[in-house]
């Protein structure tokens, strides 16, 4: 994590917008990781706003996938119908974003999307990693 924040750090001072973006994404998903939510959602929700800010559409889509993964843990543990509502909107937000390319990030959101409304694994999705970018938590 100190790797990260020295990252950050340096993207801050040079003012490369969506370096501090790709920074914060990672520390999000440390954070989220390591189960601190709140943290992981602020710092998401950082990351979002850096990327959007800059046009970056990949990386905010995978900062929007993330939240989503973030607020879908958090409502998982806490049962919290806002945190569901929220999450579902975000992936949805996240897929809008990866439409134009049908990769494997199109693919793991709708997916995951699928699982978050159906509460429970989805039996077409088992050969989409989800440790790849978005995160199953």
């Amino acid at each position: 994590m100190v790797e990260i924040s020295r990252a950050l750090a340096l993207h801050i001072r040079v003012g490369v917008i969506n370096g501090q973006g790709r920074d914060l994404y990672v520390q999000a998903c440390v954070f989220s990781k390591q189960s601190r939510l709140d943290e992981a959602e602020s710092t998401a929700r950082r990351a979002i706003e850096l990327h959007s800010q800059v046009g970056e559409h990949y990386y905010h889509g995978l900062a929007l996938a993330k939240l989503s993964s973030i607020l879908w843990q958090r409502f998982k543990r806490d049962r919290t119908l806002a945190d569901r509502t929220e999450a579902l909107k975000t992936i949805d937000k996240a897929i809008k974003l990866f439409h134009w390319d049908e990769s494997v990030d199109v693919a793991q959101c709708r997916c995951r999307r699928k699982e978050m409304v159906e509460d429970a694994p989805h039996m077409s999705c088992e050969s989409i990693d989800h440790n790849d970018h978005v995160g199953r938590t």
